[in-house]
């Protein structure tokens, strides 16, 4: 009964239904705590965060459809908005929570207000990444394509918009691009700090995907954190083992050029109990360094590049 009035208390409820005598949710609840905390309102005195113990109230949770414990469902304005399907750790839904308390584009009117929104000021730490609509009064339909885009990635990107053609042809000149486009600007990426959308901006589908790959980094540090998302591309990785200084700038300037369908990533073997020197030795036993080795996930293939002294683009 107290569950619809406590939707309707704040405008954003992101509730955790759980099993109290689920380890998983056992361990979820001990991050929700500390998100709680981080995500409390100095004036309030209140967070976004509410929980509901499902095997207590099986009842409030077969009506909002859980069937996995834990899970995690934000409300807007006592309406569901959506799921959160991030790690089930403090920083990832401290930053999806975040997220989804700023607008859905947020508007952006003067060049004081897109250079915070690149330099992340108002993310407040939520996302490395910043994508830039910038349109005209004369480009409605794609305005509305990217607004829908906005709301429907919130939580996970943040998108400002610039609807002034102005400012728009203005912060399109840094980019080298004309209105209307769309950017994202990666303030995590050394080897590709933006990139421009290429495709139809009224095509909601593509804009989708296109915010989605963008935002990773061209060659990161593979870690388990970004694995699935970089594994859900479909394509072999090609791993530098142990590179330093010219070799990841070499790499990194292959990798940024998009011209081999590979995703290319780099580790640290340098620590002797390091994941990424136990992998190259999976890999490729007794490799020298720097090793450059590329793996086919789909046939089991691994194949060492030859040449780990030339890794120029030529």
């Amino acid at each position: 009964k107290t569950f619809p009035a406590t939707l309707k208390e704040k405008s954003l409820v992101v509730v955790v239904f759980y099993l109290s005598w689920d380890a998983r949710s056992a361990a979820f609840l001990a991050s929700c705590s500390e998100a709680s905390l981080a995500l409390k309102d100095d004036t309030t005195n209140s967070s976004p965060l509410a929980r509901v113990a499902c095997d207590d109230w099986p009842d409030v949770c077969q009506l909002n459809n859980v069937t996995s414990y834990p899970t995690t469902k934000a409300y807007r304005d006592g309406k569901f908005l959506k799921d959160y399907r991030g790690m089930l750790e403090t920083t990832a839904l401290v930053n999806f929570i975040r997220l989804l308390q700023l607008p859905a584009p947020v508007e952006l009117k003067t060049l004081e207000d897109v250079t915070s929104f690149k330099e992340g000021l108002m993310s407040t730490g939520g996302t490395n990444t910043a994508v830039l609509g910038l349109m005209g009064p004369e480009t409605q339909e794609e305005v509305g394509t990217f607004t829908s885009v906005a709301q429907e990635l919130q939580g996970n990107f943040l998108l400002g918009l610039v609807k002034d053609k102005e400012l728009a042809e203005e912060v399109c000149s840094s980019y080298g691009c004309t209105v209307p486009a769309v950017v994202v600007v990666k303030r995590d990426d050394p080897y590709q700090p933006f990139k421009l959308f290429s495709g139809k901006l009224a095509h909601k589908p593509s804009l989708i995907n296109f915010v989605r790959l963008a935002s990773l980094p061209v060659f990161p540090e593979l870690t388990p954190q970004n694995f699935p998302s970089l594994f859900s591309r479909d394509q072999p990785f090609v791993v530098l083992f142990g590179g330093r200084g010219e070799e990841l700038d070499n790499v990194g300037q292959i990798a940024a050029s998009g011209e081999l369908p590979v995703i290319f990533c780099q580790m640290n073997v340098f620590s002797p109990d390091s994941l990424g020197a136990e992998l190259l030795q999976f890999y490729v036993p007794n490799a020298g360094l720097p090793a450059l080795v590329m793996v086919k996930h789909k046939t089991g293939g691994v194949f060492e590049y030859p040449y780990p002294d030339d890794l120029s683009k030529e």
